[in-house]
């Protein structure tokens, strides 16, 4: 296969047991180019109320970044709560970085909020015993998304965070560039999912061995056994999810699609987004049809492309749980870390948020699932504190 159609080319599979099969993951040609980005003191953001905002605008890179490209050649990435990862191949490094510079100004401008960005060539990883390993999950027939082994996604991110000034994506734009971004397809137009269980559960799962599969494989067998399959416990499902016409639900929509536009601009905007938000809201109560558009057929489309489980050098789970059921999963879990084979990170809310990528209406879509109040960014405080206290 050729470097630059590297992911597209490699096979996907099915179940999400299979993550922790080696035998499942291609190595990353030297060629490529990590890129991490992630909100600047997310976690003081979100202890202010402003875990939506932190949300958005860790998707807003993923649309500025796939909206640039364009060309017929998948690149892998993940929403991680607070930001997002991508890998790249050469030729599209530049078209990438643009992009995720314009996302900067465009979250400095609009929300007030600082987003740093940073590329690490792959062939740098070489020598640090931290391979950058990358699998393809099929989460639908229509959606797949990448998963991420071998510790090598994580040590880029150390060496960004570390040594900010040396890996800034503005030192891979050429001077005179203009910064444009095009965030069409960001929508976030339904309330938030309220649990239908009791606790909405937000999971982070680290091995402490960064090779050990094994640990990973007894976590999914545990899950398993108190939760049954992941229809069991997915976040979404066809009777919590409501799409919404309040200002509170749509204002990150409105602010982001109006960046320097006047007034009149994003009047039209405004009144063009209630249209279309009231008539899908009708056409999911009663599975209407308007076109190609069946709302019945796109809300189960929408449950199946959800990226409620996924793993990018760790665990990610957002879980619908009965009170009994997280307190079981948490004694297990607190009893793996105690015996030294994992870190992991929980945070308990009554929703999940759900912001989503629409490319076409049919079936072309993907929703990305993080907990409410910050779950994501909040359970890896926890992860992180348990790392510090290993390590003292």
């Amino acid at each position: 296969m050729s470097s630059s159609s590297f992911y597209q080319d490699i096979p996907s599979f099915n179940n999400f047991r299979d993550i922790t099969d080696l035998k499942q993951y291609h190595r990353v040609p030297d060629d490529w180019c990590i890129i991490i980005s992630d909100v600047k003191g997310s976690t003081q953001a979100i202890n202010e109320g402003r875990y939506k905002d932190v949300n958005f605008i860790g998707a807003s890179g993923i649309i500025a970044v796939l909206n640039a490209l364009k060309e017929d050649v998948d690149i892998p990435f993940v929403f991680g709560g607070d930001g997002a990862s991508f890998i790249v191949p050469p030729h599209l490094l530049q078209k990438t970085v643009i992009a995720l510079q314009a996302t900067r100004n465009m979250a400095r401008e609009n929300f007030n909020i600082d987003l740093r960005a940073g590329a690490v060539s792959v062939s740098e990883l070489k020598g640090q015993n931290k391979p950058l390993l990358i699998a393809k999950y099929d989460i639908s027939e229509n959606i797949a998304i990448a998963m991420f082994k071998g510790g090598g996604l994580s040590f880029a991110d150390r060496l960004i965070k570390d040594q900010e000034g040396k890996y800034d994506i503005q030192n891979y734009i050429d001077a005179g560039t203009p910064i444009e971004a095009n965030f069409h397809g960001l929508e976030c137009r339904w309330s938030p999912i309220k649990t239908q269980k009791g606790d909405m559960l937000t999971l982070l799962i680290e091995a402490q061995d960064d090779q050990d599969s094994l640990s990973y494989d007894a976590v999914l067998k545990k899950i398993a056994s108190i939760y049954g399959t992941k229809e069991n416990y997915r976040p979404n499902n066809k009777n919590n999810l409501k799409i919404s016409l309040q200002y509170k639900n749509l204002h990150h929509d409105i602010n982001l699609h109006n960046w320097k536009k006047n007034v009149l601009q994003r009047c039209a905007y405004i009144l063009k987004l209630l249209c279309v938000v009231a008539t899908g809201k009708a056409l999911f109560k009663w599975n209407l049809s308007l076109g190609e558009f069946n709302g019945n057929t796109y809300k189960k489309e929408l449950i199946a492309n959800t990226d409620f489980q996924k793993f990018d050098d760790l665990l990610r789970m957002v879980i619908d749980s009965t009170p009994e059921q997280t307190k079981l999963l948490k004694e297990y879990l607190e009893n793996e870390y105690q015996a030294g084979k994992i870190y992991y990170g929980t945070h308990m809310a009554t929703d999940a948020i759900m912001t989503c990528l629409v490319f076409n209406l049919a079936a072309k879509h993907l929703h990305f699932i993080d907990g409410g109040s910050g779950g994501y960014t909040l359970a890896a405080k926890q992860l992180k504190d348990q790392k510090k206290r290993v390590c003292m």
